[in-house]
């Protein structure tokens, strides 16, 4: 007979979020969990805009979208720990898998504010540092500021970190985390700028790309996918080499180099792929972590084909350039070759001359009379 122990598993809410928000340990990476989200999670229609404003003398930074905004039962479930996205739950994939967004400011901040607005309801909560840490560990209760207030305002929502602890704010870093990720989003055409500063994403100048579809066997796991692979024309920075992974529009999970980084010709590759597949809820192990790492977990039976088919496809581009180069390191050394051997001969046949000359010259002096 099974006997039910009466323990049971919990867990102090406060704690994870801070364990959670330990992630996000830059400016960067905190404001770009913001972003990401009001990038995706638009009306239908609308080209998203997002205006990221950084004010390092008042210790704050602000992040405000024309997005979807939220209601009260929406903002409610936003703050709510490990809960998933609703639009995930609605079937649409996107990020919010791990639901450790609500933690990103907490990683360089002592405040957190919410002001959305959806179908014409304005919604103001405030999550500060000092009352998590105060929390009974069941719950954390929300400030709530305003509350389905009635406006005239477009939906949106802006997203204000303040009490930034960080020993200094910077801009540059976050304008360049915004415009090396925006590549995933470039089917939307978003527009983002930070400050004054308009982001763009700057795809390198490409020498040549490729296309290629995985096996028959790779299909039944990976499906119908597609691997863009670009040559770039210069050595690329170690941020933008590697195949940009997103498992469905906007939602990019991982970088992945398949170890190339540090061989020849390696730096030059860059590229993209999209593969659903990785949001089976059927498959219990995660494809990734919720450390925004952009690392797949090799463990996942979908990543490890998809890490394989990657693979296997740059090395073949990688190779083939390797060869290239070969050639036409050989035909640059026989062209050398060919260059000294035309010096040569024509010092031979200077050397030749003279010396016949000279012959000639004694031989014409011998035959005049004694």
């Amino acid at each position: 007979m099974t006997r039910v122990s009466d323990m049971k598993v919990t867990s102090h809410v406060g704690r994870d979020l801070l364990a959670s928000a330990a992630v996000f340990k830059t400016e960067a990476a905190a404001v770009w969990e913001y972003v990401v989200n009001s990038l995706q999670y638009v009306d239908r229609g609308t080209v998203p805009r997002v205006s990221v404003n950084v004010l390092p003398t008042q210790r704050t930074i602000t992040i405000s979208d024309n997005g979807r905004g939220m209601s009260d039962r929406d903002l409610q479930h936003f703050f709510t720990m490990h809960g998933e996205n609703l639009e995930r739950l609605r079937g649409r994939a996107g990020r919010g898998k791990f639901g450790t967004g609500k933690a990103a400011a907490f990683g360089i901040a002592k405040c957190l504010r919410v002001d959305t607005v959806r179908d014409g309801l304005r919604n103001t909560v405030c999550l500060t540092r000092d009352m998590v840490e105060r929390s009974d560990g069941k719950e954390v209760s929300l400030e709530w500021l305003t509350r389905n207030e009635r406006v005239g305002e477009q939906n949106g929502t802006v997203v204000v970190i303040e009490d930034i602890v960080l020993s200094q704010i910077r801009t540059a870093p976050i304008i360049e985390y915004i415009e090396r990720h925006l590549q995933a989003f470039r089917a939307i055409t978003p527009e983002v700028a930070v400050n004054e500063h308009v982001c763009t994403y700057r795809q390198p100048e490409v020498e040549s790309e490729q296309f290629f579809e995985p096996s028959p066997a790779q299909v039944e796991t990976l499906g119908n996918v597609r691997l863009i692979v670009r040559v770039a024309r210069a050595p690329l920075p170690d941020a933008e080499q590697g195949v940009i992974i997103t498992a469905g529009p906007g939602n990019l999970v991982a970088v992945e180099k398949a170890g190339i980084e540090g061989k020849e010709f390696g730096p030059y590759l860059f590229g993209e792929i999209d593969v659903p597949a990785l949001e089976n809820p059927s498959i219990p192990i995660a494809p990734y972590d919720s450390t925004r790492s952009l690392q797949l977990n090799l463990e996942h039976p979908v990543t490890m084909v998809l890490v394989g088919f990657i693979g296997s496809k740059l090395e073949q581009v990688r190779a083939e350039l390797v060869r290239r180069a070969k050639e036409a390191r050989k035909g640059e050394q026989a062209r050398r070759l060919e260059m000294q051997a035309q010096k040569i001969a024509e010092l031979l046949n200077q050397d030749f001359n003279s010396v016949r000359d000279r012959l000639t010259n004694i031989r014409a002096v011998a035959a005049r009379p004694g």
